[in-house]
């Protein structure tokens, strides 16, 4: 099988996969080649590939990132059910989105959260491609959990230490303080891509900006997102839903 890109040798890793799946077909035949090229490729060539076919939609460019477009679990099965190298590829993709797809309750913790923390545990190569956690601690219910309901809080973010987005709503009244900053300083110490933070409180007590600000110095953090949090010695005066920007290192 000819592949036809000129400059070659310019291409980036991401570029060169988009090229080949934008090959036309040659018939049953060009297919035939087309697959045993595939199949002759690195594994990072190949991962690359298989990525862009599992997402939802097309992506604008093939510098963009996946983690914007999601998954589709339907591929994902289709692809891995093809061959085993390639199940051995783009089965860890299912978990770059699952906690995205799902608020995770921690405390007490979700059933599918505690399979998933003991799959993750049993093979921690997967948590590698997690990319986004959506959480959730509720301010109200039996606050009295085993071991102070932090071990899970504590365990999570070290499993999965290349999250880029964490999203955390509810727990900060008083009575879920703890459990809040046990977990959003394992964020900070685990997650050392971690980029953007949203949270959002769901009882009228809550914790100051200021102190989040100041959790977040020297870490990767480049956006925070804040709803109903108190407005003194925070930096979102007046308002009660805001953003910030750039955090000053």
């Amino acid at each position: 099988m000819t592949i036809e890109m000129p400059e070659l040798e310019q291409l980036t890793v991401d570029e060169f996969a988009g090229e080949i799946i934008k090959q036309p077909s040659a018939g049953h035949d060009g297919d035939i080649s087309r697959a045993r090229c595939i199949l002759t490729l690195p594994d990072e060539l190949l991962s690359k590939i298989l990525d862009y076919s599992i997402l939802f939609q097309p992506m604008n460019s093939w510098s963009e990132s996946p983690l914007r477009s999601g998954y589709d679990p339907a591929r994902i099965m289709t692809v891995a059910l093809t061959c085993r190298r390639f199940s051995q590829i783009v089965v860890p993709f299912y978990y770059r989105k699952t906690f995205s797809d799902y608020v995770m309750k921690l405390i007490p913790p979700d059933s599918r959260l505690e399979l998933l923390l003991c799959t993750l545990q049993a093979n921690p190569s997967l948590g590698l491609h997690c990319r986004v956690l959506n959480s959730f601690l509720p301010d109200k219910g039996n606050h009295e959990e085993p071991g102070g309901g932090c071990g899970l809080a504590e365990q999570l973010p070290a499993l999965v230490p290349n999250i880029k987005r964490v999203y955390l709503r509810g727990c900060f009244g008083k009575a879920r303080n703890k459990q809040a900053w046990t977990f959003l300083t394992a964020c900070v110490r685990h997650m050392h891509q971690l980029e953007d933070v949203a949270l959002q409180r769901q009882a009228r007590e809550g914790l100051e900006v200021a102190d989040f600000l100041a959790a977040f110095q020297g870490s990767s953090l480049k956006e925070l997102r804040v709803g109903g949090f108190a407005k003194s010695r925070s930096r979102l005066e007046d308002l009660k839903v805001g953003r910030i920007d750039r955090l000053p290192n």
